[in-house]
Order: structure tokens, then C-alpha cells, then sequence
């Protein structure tokens, strides 16, 4: 998919942890900041999504903040392949296994320092963005900065695949080796 055709895209569950009316607010804030602002897509379901809806309502952004529902997994790559960037703002996550499946698709991903993917998986302003799961403006701020640089997107889109090995079975082997060598584990 062309670059000027891509949107961003949300995949997760429709709850408080995952941090979304955040997001919907700082995606309103980036619609101010560009010329040519994207559609969000929203891939997931939960207790959450008439809340959210509403919020998108109140915002006017119900044309182009776009929910999916759930999506199955054999189908995320799909909606991965039209993403600009993968948005993970979560106030908790354990590790965000769609970072790797964006990464794998060489999509880069703004996620919150929260997400326990990004020690390993995302170095800021090379396959991605760090951001704190409470500052909308600063999820706004790189929404726009890979809305409207195409050259830093594709330099950011072309080095995110090149981390996704570090989450493949290999890695994840070698791992539970060297834990077993340091008695961690039994």
C-alpha cells in the first residue's frame, strides 16, 4: 500500500488498561496538527467500545476514527499491511505480542514505556516511538512527525523488520537455555 494511502492502527481489547480514550484524544489532537490527516482503525472488541464510540462521537471524528471489531489473528497481518504505524499506548502491558507482528510486517510503532515489547523490540526514532501512556500530546506529535515524513517512515518502516527476529522461537529458546544455566528456572 502507497504511503499516502496508509492509516494508523490500534489492535487490542477495548479496556481500561489499553489505555484507548487516550489515544482517541490524541488522535483528535494530531488532526489538528497535519494537512492531510489519516483514519485510525480500532481492531478489537470489549467492555469499553460503546464508551469509546461515544467519545469519538463528541469529537466529530466518527468518519474517520474506523472500529474493526475483533479481528482474528490470521487476519491481522492484512490490516497490518495498509498501517502507517501500529498505536499501543497501554498504561499496562505484560509485552504486546501485535509489536512483533507489526515489526514482522515492517511497520514502525508508537507504543507507551509500559508495554514490556519495547525493552527489546523498539529503540526510539529508529523502528519506532516511546511515549508516556499519559501524554496525548506526545502520541499527537508522532503521529504527525510520520504523517508527514515520508523519508523518516520508510528509514523507520525498513528497520523495523530487522528487529522482529529478536522475538522469533529461536530467541525465545536461547532464552529459556541461559535461565535453566542461571537457575531461574528448573
Amino acid at each position: 500500500v502507497a504511503y499516502d494511502a496508509r492509516h494508523f492502527t490500534i489492535v487490542a481489547r477495548l479496556i481500561e488498561k489499553k489505555n484507548l480514550s487516550m489515544a482517541i484524544d490524541a488522535y483528535a489532537l494530531y488532526r489538528e496538527k497535519v494537512r492531510v490527516p489519516r483514519d485510525l482503525h480500532i481492531c478489537g472488541s470489549g467492555v469499553l467500545e460503546g464508551e469509546l464510540r461515544s467519545q469519538v462521537e463528541a469529537l466529530e471524528l466518527s468518519a474517520h476514527v474506523i472500529f474493526e471489531g475483533f479481528v482474528q489473528t490470521s487476519s491481522i497481518s492484512a490490516v497490518l499491511g495498509q498501517t502507517l504505524a501500529l498505536v499501543l499506548p497501554s498504561k499496562e502491558e505484560q509485552f504486546g505480542n501485535v509489536v512483533i507482528e507489526a515489526l514482522a510486517m515492517g511497520v514502525p510503532v508508537i507504543i507507551s514505556d509500559n508495554c514490556g515489547a519495547r525493552d527489546k523490540l523498539v529503540r526510539s526514532a529508529v523502528n519506532g516511538f516511546v511515549i508516556e501512556p499519559d501524554n496525548p500530546d506526545g502520541l499527537a506529535y508522532f503521529m504527525a512527525l510520520l504523517c508527514d515524513d515520508e523519508a523518516l517512515w520508510r528509514k523507520m518502516a525498513a528497520s523495523s523488520s530487522s528487529y522482529a527476529h529478536f522475538s522469533d522461537v529461536p530467541r525465545f529458546a536461547e532464552a529459556v537455555k541461559t535461565l535453566i544455566h542461571l537457575g531461574a528456572i528448573a
